[in-house]
């Protein structure tokens, strides 16, 4: 039977940052890469634990034994890893918060020039312009929350094998939290060189990462009791 991989997008992100992990990982594992959403069609109106929960329904209909976030994602999958025996978290947004500002705004409104020009430090600029046309703005409520941080170290089983790839040049997430975070999970930790926040994902490094993530997780991603969420 093939292995279930729920992948998680980070914020402002959708299912199509995961087009090259996709393709890697197809043959290997039975993907579902969702869009994470909150109860309302209006950002301004979604709050933190709406995505929590969107995350819960997928892992409850779709069972995967493997879980990969990005950035928020990341955060969203630890918080989910519970109930999951295979972890790769991506860059992830640190349970205690990154610190950064991020204005008191209902819903942050990213310019696309500004996008595509933070993409391109580490995308070529094909990638780096289909993924600034495709950026959607996000909940001002769920922005700073993952500033300021939620909910304590997350738990999870003492059966969960984590991997954590952490990108050298990432100007979002503090590599010094990232490793720290490895620490506290007990989780590998593979760093990537010169890999901004999204390189993992979408850059010069992306192919190669998702391929040794998948070998990871494959060697982990056996037989495991699932608890209900």
């Amino acid at each position: 039977m093939t292995v279930r991989a729920l992948f998680l997008h980070g914020a402002g992100g959708g299912p199509w940052e995961w087009d090259i992990w996709e393709r890697v990982w197809r043959g290997h594992f039975d993907i579902r890469a969702p869009q994470i959403s909150g109860n309302s069609n209006d950002l301004a109106d979604v709050r933190p634990g709406e995505y929590e929960q969107c995350v819960r329904d997928h892992v409850r209909q779709f069972s995967p034994r493997v879980v990969v976030g990005a950035s928020m994602g990341g955060l969203l999958a630890l918080r989910v890893a519970f109930h999951c025996p295979v972890v790769v978290l991506i860059n992830p947004v640190p349970w205690w918060g990154t610190g950064r500002s991020t204005g008191t705004g209902a819903t942050r409104r990213w310019s696309r020039g500004s996008v595509r020009s933070t993409l391109a430090h580490d995308l070529s600029f094909t990638t780096a312009s289909s993924a600034a046309a495709r950026w959607r703005d996000e909940s001002g409520a769920v922005l700073r929350q993952l500033a300021s941080g939620s909910g304590g170290k997350p738990h999870l089983s003492e059966d969960t094998r984590c991997l954590t790839i952490a990108s050298e040049a990432d100007d979002d997430i503090a590599l010094s939290d990232m490793r720290r975070m490895a620490m506290e999970l007990g989780a590998d930790l593979c760093t990537i060189p010169a890999a901004t926040h999204l390189g993992p994902v979408l850059g010069a490094s992306a192919g190669k990462t998702a391929a040794m993530a998948r070998d990871w997780a494959l060697s982990f991603a056996g037989p495991f009791s699932f608890d209900s969420v």
